[in-house]
């Protein structure tokens, strides 16, 4: 059976009209029963009856929706706004863009009712004709909104509103779902896209987004500002949005004027406000007022429930950044590339925050810098994790191939600026159609910039916050325990205010560091970091390798002498940076370094330790020995898994020691003014590394082969020897000032008959000293304890001609010094606050003694240093050691045999001096005055000497000791002449 014909209905016209006028809320006739409550459009009214040929009603048709629209935002033109309409004219209280949004959402019901209902009531061709009138209307609706964004003051007669239309439109973002009554509908974005796309959609994205941010930068993480983050997030996930967002006037330069310094940065740009919310104390103090306020009385589960709150808040940012930035990222060429110039833009006008001292009003603030550091890093997540398949890709290159990055003026791992600029010139010119790099090689190099400008510059924040407040707190219980001398005086009120001032920045220091702590130590971000630098050491050790294998195949020692350019221009911060996130790790918490990057960890320490020439700055290879430092120190609580790594990598096994032995030299001269101190604190960490892998027999073997065949062994441990002779010295003699200065005190009658101004240069005497005898003690027990070591494990270096007098005089001027006639000087008050053992540290060189007993030659030597040998200090020290139980009967005997077979050298060593007492000047060594046995004639000076005088002068210093000319031992010329002789001069007197 046909269909049945469907019902004519309403003719198109006269539905034009009711489904216009419903959705404009707008009439042409006033009065129309089929349009109550409709504003009456009488100007537009009239205007259409005056161009009537013949009057009829007037209906608001397709073709008249464009005058129509125009008409109701114009309503107000030449009218008495002073006081509203009738409210039965609700729209009227609303601006230009409130009312178009409420008319397209009418359009859109309409729509879909029409297409859900209306095949089933209409002819398809009528309804077919329906919808493209609706769609017309709500094409010129969007077109109209858009252009009430980007001219706001076009449309003001709309309504009596006095609400901006962008703050407006902002409002519903923010408070508002887009499925919502109020809210804007994901869909009406999606209209704006297409219909702005190549005509305008930048401004409009510009004006938006702007206000967004302007509202943002009222609130901090303590108010609503999820809403803002949610806001820009719906928007950028238009794809034609996400792509004007970047090329809009003011996404990074504004319209007029220079691009924004640093401090501008969070203000100017489109997305400076959405990356500055921000943790920090300086940027935001009410941290401390919300959850650090009361410290003094906070006990540790509050503080720990608030560093909790305080990183879950900043890490819903972390992750709301890094999704708005990611959509960016894909959202086209065009739109990364803008990304990685406004990132390249910050590092540029941020390059202070590098610095040791910085003003903060002349930088970005640090959580505008942190939240694009984990975003960052976040974007580098595909390539970081894993087996890291993407090395390849990171182009060695980068800097010869790109402007994002100025690395002029960067100090560089190993070449001069000219040798860096004449490589990356060389790359371009032999390379002329290189491709730009690709975005992997990008975002490295910009995470690395980004990293060494926020989180570094925070891990350093923090060490000097963590060095300041103990000073801080000492000088308030100073201040304190001073109370009662001014209390009752006329200082009284001030000194209490100072007090209370001293007080109050106490605790906010401290807010402050926990803070940052909260912050910087963020479980989160270092994950993400240790990731990042386990790929980045993985890369430089991969650039070290020859083969370029590495990590799919270990690195064949030895490696060339000569780190590869590539390498060697790279600025310094590659490595230093690596460096200082795990020493900040390791100060801060051993169990926040993650265990799977360890071995990756430890082979980059121990490779570039080991090849000296890679790295020109000594301090950056003492920094790596720090970090090595830092993972032993868990030693005393048990193994660490850091700890454990250096005795199970390979790399480690066969080079960390030996590598250890050899920095100890070579930082005997570092170029620095301060290079004369800073080498015992480097030194220190090395003894302290040594006395944990010494324990694994690998390493032992490693330090035995390293003293019984390298050159650099006699160096090492002559170096040695002079640290424990000055390091003893300095520690000893400080406890005779200290010993003086409480002895003095402790005379309470004469101490108070001396003046004020005495007693208060005796008292800072007093806490000099003690501070100098606590950290040169420190120092002489690891050193003393690593001579002993050496000596009992690897003695030959000790023995040799040049180093076995010289040892054999320090040991006993040591030993005179710890037992002889001045021993009561060394008696201090509570000795262990200075680190200060007589009895253990009189032990240690007794064993030194007997680690060489045997040894004919020591035997000699000892007996020949007539300035500080004496049996009586031998038998005193086994006195003292017998009656404390520090030696065993064995060692006690093995100690007067050792003796007995001195003294006896003495006596020989004697009769022949008698022998010899008129032997001529010519056979005399010119510095030590004694008998030659291998004279040599030094090249430069022609001046004869012994050869083991001058090979101990060339330990440490190689030049001529007579004219200061460049000298190596093997230059000089035996004088076998003159060894003649003296050799029948001796026999002579022998007969």
């Amino acid at each position: 059976m046909a269909d049945s014909p469907k019902p004519a209905g309403k003719s198109a016209a006269e539905w034009q009209d009711q489904a216009l006028s419903r959705i404009l809320h707008v009439t042409l006739e006033e009065g129309n029963p089929k349009h109550p409550g409709r504003l009456y459009l009488a100007d537009l009214a009239q205007e259409l009856r005056a161009a009537q040929p013949v009057p009829a009603p007037l209906l608001i048709t397709e073709d008249r929706i464009d005058e129509v629209i125009l008409a109701r935002l114009t309503f107000l033109a030449n009218k008495d706004r002073s006081r509203p309409q009738d409210p039965v004219y609700p729209d009227l209280h609303l601006n230009a863009f409130d009312y178009l949004l409420e008319c397209w959402k009418r359009c859109q019901e309409i729509a879909q009712n029409m297409a859900q209902r209306g095949a089933a009531t209409l002819e398809p061709a009528t309804l077919q004709a329906r919808l493209a009138t609706l769609d017309k209307c709500a094409d010129l609706l969007v077109s109209y909104a858009g252009i009430t964004i980007t001219m706001p003051d076009m449309f003001v007669d709309c309504g009596f509103s006095e609400i901006p239309v962008i703050e407006s439109l902002v409002n519903r973002l923010l408070r508002e779902d887009p499925t919502s009554a109020s809210g804007i509908p994901t869909a009406f974005w999606e209209k704006i896209s297409r219909r702005f796309d190549g005509d305008g959609l930048e401004d409009l994205v510009d004006a938006v987004v702007a206000e967004l941010g302007k509202q943002l930068a009222k609130v901090t993480i303590f108010d609503d500002f999820r809403s803002h983050l949610r806001a820009l997030a719906e928007l950028t996930g238009h794809p034609a949005l996400a792509r004007a967002l970047t090329a809009a006037p003011s996404w990074l330069e504004p319209a007029e004027g220079p691009a924004p310094e640093a401090p501008q940065l969070a203000a100017t740009t489109l997305l400076g406000p959405f990356f500055n919310l921000s943790g920090f104390p300086r940027e935001v103090p009410q941290v401390i007022t919300t959850y650090f306020a009361d410290l003094s009385h906070q006990d540790g589960a509050s503080t720990q429930a608030a560093v909790t709150t305080l990183r879950s808040t900043v890490d819903y940012v972390f992750e709301a950044l890094f999704q708005i930035t990611n959509t960016l990222i894909r959202a086209g060429t065009g739109p990364r590339a803008q990304v990685l110039q406004y990132v390249a833009h910050m590092v540029r006008v941020n390059q202070g925050r590098a610095k040791m001292q910085v003003d903060p009003r002349t930088v970005s603030g640090d959580g505008f810098l942190l939240n694009w550091a984990v975003v960052l890093l976040r974007l580098c997540e595909p390539f970081m994790t894993g087996r890291l398949t993407k090395l390849d890709r990171i182009d060695p290159y980068y800097f010869a191939f790109t402007d994002l990055l100025d690395v002029r003026e960067a100090t560089r791992l190993r070449a001069s600026e000219p040798d860096a600029a004449a490589f990356l010139e060389r790359q371009r010119t032999e390379h002329p159609d290189a491709a730009p790099p690709n975005f992997i090689s990008d975002a490295f190099y910009l995470t690395f910039a980004v990293l060494h400008l926020s989180l570094i510059p925070n891990f350093a924040a923090i060490e000097r916050l963590a060095r300041d407040i103990p000073r801080l707190r000492e000088h308030l219980d100073q201040l304190r325990s001073q109370r009662a001398g001014w209390q009752g005086t006329p200082a009284a009120m001030m000194n209490e205010r100072v007090l209370q001032r001293h007080s109050a920045e106490y605790d906010r220091l401290r807010a402050v560091l926990i803070a940052t702590e909260a912050q910087a130590f963020n479980p989160a971000v270092l994950a993400l970091g240790a990731q990042f630098y386990t790929l980045a050491m993985t890369w430089l050790l991969r650039l070290a390798d020859p083969a370029t294998a590495y990590p799919a195949s270990p690195l064949t020692f030895p490696l060339p002498e000569e780190p590869p350019t590539s390498l060697a221009c790279l600025p310094e911060y590659f490595v230093e940076d690596a460096t200082e996130f795990y020493l900040a790790l390791l100060r801060y918490d051993p169990s926040l370094v993650p265990a799977a990057g360890l071995e990756t960890l430890v082979t980059f320490l121990v490779v570039f330790l080991r090849q000296a020439a890679y790295l020109q700055n000594p301090y950056l290879r003492a920094k790596l020995v720090e970090v090595l430092y830092y993972m032993t120190l868990d030693q005393q609580r048990g193994y660490s898994d850091a700890a454990l790594t250096l005795t199970a990598t390979p790399v480690a096994l066969e080079h960390l020691a030996p590598a250890l032995l050899r920095f100890y030299v070579e930082v005997e001269r570092t170029g620095a003014s301060s290079q004369f101190y800073d080498k015992f604190n480097i030194r220190y960490h090395i003894a302290q590394v040594l006395k944990f892998i010494r324990q694994h027999p690998s390493h032992k073997a490693q330090i035995q082969r390293f003293c019984r065949e390298s050159d650099v062994a006699i160096r090492c441990v002559n170096l040695l020897m002079n640290d424990t002779t000055y390091l003893l010295d300095e520690s000893l003699s400080t406890l005779t000032e200290i010993r003086n200065i409480q002895n003095e005190m402790g005379d309470a009658e004469a101490w108070a008959a001396r003046d004020e101004t005495h007693r208060q240069e005796r008292a800072a005497q007093l806490a000099e000293g003690e501070r100098k005898a606590g950290s040169y003690m420190a120092l002489a027990n690891e050193t003393v304890a690593l001579l002993r070591f050496l000596t009992q494990e690897a003695p030959w270096p000790f023995l040799t001609p040049e180093i076995v007098d010289r040892l054999a005089a320090m040991l006993n001027y040591n030993l005179q010094t710890m037992v002889g006639p001045r021993c009561t000087e060394l008696k201090v008050r509570d000795p262990e606050r200075y680190r200060f053992q007589p009895r253990v540290l009189l032990s240690h060189l007794i064993d030194v003694y007997l680690c060489l007993a045997d040894d004919s030659g020591f035997v000699r030597a000892v007996a020949a240093d007539e300035r500080s040998y004496s049996r009586a200090w031998f038998d005193k020290a086994a006195r003292i050691l017998d009656r404390f139980g520090l030696k065993s009967p064995t060692d006690l005997d093995k100690l007067h045999a050792f003796v007995d077979r001195v003294e006896a050298a003495a006596q020989e060593h004697q009769r022949v001096d008698e022998g010899i007492e008129d032997i001529p000047d010519e056979f005399l060594d010119p510095v030590m005055f004694t008998p030659m046995t291998d004279p040599v004639i030094l090249p430069s000076s022609r001046v004869t000497i012994d050869r083991s005088t001058i090979k101990s002068h060339l330990l440490s210093d190689g030049t001529d000791p007579f004219n200061r000319h460049p000298l190596k031992i093997e230059d000089v010329i035996p004088n076998d002449e003159l060894r003649e002789r003296i050799q029948k001069y001796r026999e002579s007197k022998r007969q």
